[in-house]
């Protein structure tokens, strides 16, 4: 047996899940009921599931403002249609996140609405642009819109605590429009802040209409899908009523199903086996199906295996993240490894994802379950991140390892459009 062939079978037997797949997915239907009916942190509802589309003004304009990290999207979107006329990015330099931090983007944000003929200065108009904006926020919030955590190297300042992501935008257009009322001739109404969950399964919900489950795999790993309100403990469904207008008839709340942000990267403690390799600090414990799953943490837990056979030395250049990975599973050309040992490492990559897509493969049929989903032999996903999205290897091993037909559809531009969408269906008949 040759050193490399040793290595992969120790790798595999560490790694493939010995467990049936249904077996997984029965113990992770159990966890995620539990966590719905007792996790502060996850399996949170966002908001109710509209069945109807508003009424809604052809002259009233959505933004939809996307932070999710450290390069800022906004776009203006028209609907019904779903029209993207214009969209725009930036990068974030300021990491300390006050009341300044949301006034510089959002004067950035209108300084480049202005240059493309969006806003209007006062001496060119006469009539005031209005818009209403829309954001999706992909940082925990609780239930009252208030941040709970900041990551990505974004620090959160005490003086913005007691505020709504809402309001602090809210007042950072209100003091940018009045403080350049000139060159800003405009009003604005901050109307919904959603969790990038949130936003992916409106989005796939409205252009793809049967859809039951909304999933990211990208930098982290979440998961969004409905279930009837009743499902909800007495504690969630008082948070969730708190967040409805006051003319909402609360009876007809028990003939609703709501949008769960899952957090699905918390589950598994008790199900997910970790290695030493993949402990990267208390994420490792606390989110054990995003540390295994993710194209943050699985590219490191590659890097910890390679080191640990001595496959690359420990000043090893190159950046182990998501496209690399794509990169070794594709086994694409690559300069940067011993060409003795790419073929080895190639190997390695793909057990590492294969052991991902095992875990997805079951959270979605544990999912699919608590849905109700009616197609029993079929499951359709919509789904964002750029690590799934380029890894065509691990896509064909979540359907590999999936007991039912499970169809994977890329959605595009999805946090601006599903918070585009959460405005349209949610805004009611008052103006601005």
């Amino acid at each position: 047996m040759t050193i490399e062939g040793s290595i992969v079978r120790e790798l595999t037997a560490l790694l493939l899940p010995s467990n049936p797949i249904a077996n997984v997915v029965d113990l992770f239907q159990e966890e995620l009921l539990s966590r719905l009916q007792t996790s502060n942190i996850s399996m949170l509802p966002q908001c109710l599931v509209p069945d109807e589309r508003s009424r809604w003004d052809p002259n009233d304009k959505i933004l939809a403002i996307d932070f999710g990290g450290t390069r800022l999207k906004f776009a203006i979107i028209s609907l019904p249609q779903i029209v993207i006329e214009f969209n725009d990015a930036f990068e974030l330099t300021y990491n300390v996140v006050d009341s300044a931090f949301f006034n510089e983007i959002i004067y950035k944000i209108c300084t480049k609405l202005a240059a493309n003929g969006y806003i209007k200065s006062k001496n060119e108009t006469s009539e005031v642009t209005k818009f209403f904006v829309s954001v999706t926020f992909s940082f925990p919030l609780n239930s009252k819109g208030q941040v709970v955590a900041m990551g990505k190297g974004f620090v959160m300042t005490p003086a913005l605590e007691a505020l709504t992501v809402k309001e602090v935008i809210q007042l950072s257009f209100q003091r940018i429009i009045s403080e350049n009322i000139g060159e800003f001739f405009c009003a604005v109404k901050v109307c919904d802040v959603i969790n990038d969950s949130i936003a992916v399964s409106l989005a796939s919900k409205f252009i793809c209409k049967h859809d039951s489950i909304s999933l990211i795999v990208g930098t982290g790993t979440n998961a969004c899908f409905e279930v009837p309100y009743g499902y909800l403990p007495p504690c969630k469904r008082d948070s969730l009523r708190e967040t409805l207008p006051s003319n909402y008839i609360k009876e007809t709340l028990n003939f609703k199903h709501v949008l769960v942000n899952s957090e699905i990267g918390f589950i598994g403690k008790d199900v997910i086996t970790l290695q030493p390799f993949d402990i990267h600090g208390r994420v490792s414990y606390e989110m054990p199906l995003e540390c295994i799953t993710s194209g943050k943490w699985l590219p490191l837990s590659l890097k910890n295996v390679l080191l640990q056979y001595n496959l690359i030395p420990q000043d090893f250049p190159k950046e182990f993240d998501g496209e690399l990975v794509c990169q070794l599973t594709e086994n694409c050309t690559n300069n940067w490894f011993n060409d003795q040992y790419y073929p080895l490492i190639c190997q390695i990559a793909r057990l590492l994802v294969k052991r991902a897509a095992f875990y997805i493969a079951a959270i979605i049929q544990a999912i699919d379950i608590i849905t109700g989903c009616k197609n029993y032999n079929f499951i359709h996903v919509g789904y964002v991140g750029s690590f799934l999205q380029h890894s065509t290897f691990y896509q064909e091993q979540i359907k590999y390892y999936s007991d039912i037909d499970v169809e994977l559809q890329f959605l595009n531009h999805s946090n601006l459009l599903g918070a585009a969408i959460a405005t349209y269906l949610n805004k009611s008949d008052e103006q601005l």
